[in-house]
């Protein structure tokens, strides 16, 4: 079984958080062996995840959960 570049798209970062089954993982493996815009696809996931653990936590305004915990109520 192979996966096409959708499904691969679909799986990238299930596999680069090493959250697929081994068998997937190297069916995942070979397909980006094989297809340079999948493997291209991941190494702009892979290079968003550097930019964003780069940046600073930015603190949340002061009651924004009180607001966002009351929403979820309301539409609960």
């Amino acid at each position: 079984m192979m996966f096409n570049c959708k499904e691969v798209a679909e799986q990238l970062l299930s596999f680069r958080d090493g959250a697929l089954s081994d068998e997937d993982t190297e069916i995942l493996r070979k397909h980006l062996h094989l297809c340079p815009p999948c493997t291209h696809l991941l190494g702009g996931y892979e290079e968003t995840l550097r930019v964003l653990q780069r940046l600073k936590p930015v603190p949340m305004p002061e009651g924004l959960m009180e607001r966002l915990k009351r929403r979820l109520d309301d539409n609960c």
